[in-house]
């Protein structure tokens, strides 16, 4: 069996794991003080997406041999405005404009987020 050194997560999964939680959060926001209906399926997707975007910007523990840096606190913290706001806007457009299109412009929003993301790193873009 591998050594795993530690069971404490990593920072890529804790990251995942509570940007998961503030999407479920903010969905129980919605629909229980807000009363707004949301789709099992915008939900689920909305869950997803912010996990994923968390997941995905989050690094990796660089092996000890690799010269991979992590985060800035500078970093960490305009990736969690930018979760912030994207979930903002994504309730914002599930009340005026509905869950289709909600999940369509949080998607977008994301991928473009993401793609400014990979290009700002060294080697990126």
């Amino acid at each position: 069996m591998r050594d795993v050194g530690s069971w404490l997560p990593v920072t890529k999964v804790a990251g995942g794991g509570a940007a998961g939680a503030a999407a479920t959060v903010v969905l129980w926001v919605l629909t229980d003080l807000l009363h707004l209906q949301v789709s099992a399926g915008v939900a689920a997707a909305i869950g997803v997406l912010v996990t994923f975007g968390v997941a995905y910007i989050v690094p990796a523990a660089a092996a000890p041999d690799e010269d991979e840096q992590p985060l800035t606190e500078d970093e960490r913290q305009v990736v969690l405005a930018t979760v912030e706001q994207l979930t903002r806007d994504a309730t914002l457009t599930l009340r005026v404009r509905g869950p289709e299109t909600a999940q369509r412009e949080l998607a977008r929003d994301l991928s473009a987020f993401l793609e400014r993301r990979r290009d700002q790193q060294p080697g990126g873009g």
